[in-house]
This record gives structure tokens, C-alpha cells and sequence, in this order.
């Protein structure tokens, strides 16, 4: 047995599993019907209204109206998006947009660079807002943004719900050979889970204390029970914010919840816990349970020389930034980037097409890059490497 295995893993390992991609997840957000719940949350809308059903109509021209305003943060930012990144606006620049607004508009975080965009955005949606029911401190525009934010956010958690992992097998082959295993992810999806729940292994994510139908978060990954640890940095579709703690689902759907004496959760303070959005996602790596996720992500990376990296894209600046200060830290700390396409498509990337590359690979020999998927790797793609 070796002794111990670290793995920081993003969407590209959950492609095997049909998870949409981040594109694909744009075009759903973008153009299928959505309509607002009474709960409050967007979910895809049916095909065909029941007959003379003049509420679910209403529901769907509402959230039609939302998603028109998503229509236009996409149009206004595109050519920017495109010059800067090469490829056209995702679901996560529109995030990260409407919450600058919402920010802007609460004078939460006061943005002046921002304020013509804003101004011209207001008076485009004008026909969009001025009808609405202000909900955000009496301000209808940013009710607006904050609705959009929030089909943006329910669509992602709905369209990433309810797959079958496939091609994870080696998580569960490292637990036989490995004392412990750590895996960072940035997937808001649950394949992990499940592949290590199918294979029966224990593991632990933050969540230990039972109530019922959730698990409350209580920042624990070191228990005798289980010598393998979850961190998902960016949140869960199953992780919620109920009366400000943080609780996973362990069975039934989020309007059903039981607590472990059999009374319903109070739901209606309920909100969604996944993190979306450039800018805004670093804003809230500070915030419970992200702080706590990140001071074990920079902790227990100090005590790995080797990290293991399979699909993720290197556009998260935060993350970037505590990788290469781990690399910085020791000319022994090393990464294995699992990639298909090869060094030259990883050393074009913006995070690394400077002297990053030069730096870390060309001339301290701290990085690989192994031309597979992590779908195609077996043990002995990692094994040689603690030999």
C-alpha cells in the first residue's frame, strides 16, 4: 500500500456520464422554456399547457421574460468575450455579470467601471423590469438580474441531476492501493458520490451530522470511519442553505425534507448552494462553507508532492492561483495532468502560455502531461509515478 493520493479533478471527467458541457448547458439556459415554480425555483417547462391553464402560462411568459434579459447581458458582452477568450459567452460570464449588477444596484459592492453598462442594460429591459414586483430592497431592475441569476443557477442544478457515473472507475481502484485518498473537484454533480457509494466505500465531505433526510455540514474529513475525503470547492446540487446552515439531501426531493424527528425542514429559507460565475465565485471563497473548503483544499495540498489533474480547464483564477503557489512552494511538488490532447493544447491555455510553462515545465520539471482521459487511465498510469 502506498501511502497517500491527491486528485483535483473539473467537468471534462463527467463527459463520459453525459453531463452536459458548459456550452451545452448555455444553449439550454439560453433557448428551452423554463417557468417559475411556486417554490420559487425554474424548472424546464412541459411541452403542452393543460387546457385552459392560465397560471402555468403566466409562469412560463414570466420566466420567458427573465431569460430574454439573459438574451441581452449575453448580446452586450459578447464581442468583449469573444476578442478576450476566443469563444462566446457561457452561462458562467452571464452569472457573473448579473450578480456584478445585483451588487451594483443593492450598493453592495459599488462597481463605477460598470455603471454605463448598467445604464444601457436598464434601458434595453426597460419593457422587461418595469412590470415586475420588486423583491430585491424595492428595486425592480435588480429583481430582474437577481431572477436571472436564479434561472441560471436552477437550470444548471437541474440539468446536471439524475446521471449514472461512468468512466470513474479509478477513484475506487486508487482506494485498494492507496492509505488515503483526497479528491478536490469543481463538479457540482454527484458521480463521485455515487461511484464510491455503488463500489461501497465510505468517504467523508464535510457533511456528518444526521438529520433525517439531510446531512448537516460540520467541517469534519477526518474520521476513523473512512480514509477518503471529498472537497467540492465549487458546491453540490444537492447542497442547500437552510435557515443559514448548510445541509446535503440524502433521499427525497428538497419541498419533502424531514428533519430526524419526522417534521419538515423549513424550506422556504432554502437556497441553492453551488457556486456559478466568474469574479463572483473568488467573492464567495470566503464565505461559509467555502472558506472551510478552501483552507482544507490549501492545507492538505501541503501535505501531497504529487497532484493528479483530469478535466478541468484552467479558467478559474482563484484556483489557478493557490496551484501555482503550491508549485512555487517546492521544486518537489509536482503535477500529472491526465489530458487527451496533449502538452500543447494545456500549454496554450491563458494560465499557462506565459512562464508558467517555462517555469514549471520546461524548466523544473514539475509538470506532465499524460495524452488520456481519466476514463482511459488505469493503475499503473499512476502507480509508476510513487515507485
Amino acid at each position: 500500500m502506498f501511502k497517500k493520493i491527491a486528485f483535483f479533478v473539473g467537468s471534462g471527467i463527467s463527459y463520459c456520464s453525459n453531463v452536459p458541457s458548459v456550452e451545452q448547458l448555455t444553449k439550454e439556459i439560453l433557448e428551452s422554456a423554463w417557468f417559475l415554480h411556486t417554490d420559487q425555483w425554474f424548472y424546464p417547462a412541459p411541452e403542452k399547457d393543460a387546457p385552459n391553464d392560465e397560471l402555468m402560462q403566466e409562469k412560463r411568459e414570466y420566466a420567458h421574460k427573465v431569460q430574454k434579459f439573459i438574451w441581452l447581458i449575453y448580446e452586450h458582452i459578447y464581442k468583449n468575450v469573444l476578442s478576450k477568450e476566443g469563444r462566446p459567452p457561457n452561462y458562467e460570464d452571464i452569472c457573473g455579470c448579473l450578480n456584478q449588477i445585483l451588487q451594483d444596484e443593492t450598493v453592495e459592492i459599488v462597481n463605477p467601471l460598470i455603471a454605463c453598462d448598467i445604464d444601457i442594460l436598464k434601458a434595453k429591459s426597460a419593457d422587461l423590469w418595469l412590470s415586475l414586483r420588486p423583491q430585491i430592497d424595492n428595486n425592480r431592475f435588480a429583481t430582474l438580474a437577481s431572477q436571472a441569476a436564479d434561472l441560471i443557477e436552477c437550470a444548471v442544478c437541474y440539468l446536471l441531476s439524475n446521471k449514472k457515473p461512468k468512466g470513474l472507475d479509478l477513484f475506487v481502484k486508487a482506494k485498494e492501493i492507496f492509505d488515503e485518498v483526497d479528491i478536490f473537484t469543481l463538479n457540482h454533480d454527484t458521480l463521485i458520490e455515487q461511484q464510491f457509494d455503488n463500489a461501497k466505500i465510505l468517504y467523508v465531505d464535510g457533511f456528518g451530522k444526521n438529520g433525517g433526510d439531510v446531512k448537516w455540514f460540520d467541517s469534519i474529513w477526518d474520521q476513523n470511519s473512512s480514509s477518503v475525503r471529498l472537497f467540492k470547492l465549487h458546491g453540490s446540487v444537492n447542497w442547500l442553505r437552510i435557515n443559514n446552515k448548510y445541509a446535503k439531501i440524502l433521499k427525497g426531493s428538497y419541498d419533502s425534507l424531514k428533519d430526524s424527528e419526522g417534521k419538515r425542514i423549513g424550506i422556504p429559507a432554502s437556497e441553492r448552494n453551488i457556486l456559478t460565475g466568474i469574479i463572483i465565485k473568488e467573492q464567495h471563497y470566503g464565505h461559509e462553507p467555502f472558506i472551510e473548503l478552501f483552507a482544507q483544499f490549501h492545507n492538505r495540498l501541503k501535505e501531497h508532492k504529487l497532484l493528479f489533474i483530469s478535466g478541468y480547464g484552467w479558467g478559474d483564477h482563484g484556483i489557478n492561483v493557490r496551484i501555482a503557489y503550491w508549485l512555487a512552494a517546492s521544486k518537489n511538488n509536482k503535477i500529472v495532468i491526465f489530458h487527451k490532447n496533449g502538452e500543447a493544447d494545456i500549454s496554450g491555455k491563458k494560465f499557462w502560455g506565459n512562464w508558467r510553462w517555462t517555469e514549471f515545465h520546461d524548466k523544473s520539471d514539475q509538470v506532465t502531461v499524460i495524452p488520456k482521459w481519466l476514463c482511459e487511465c488505469s493503475l499503473d498510469d499512476i502507480q509508476k509515478y510513487f515507485k
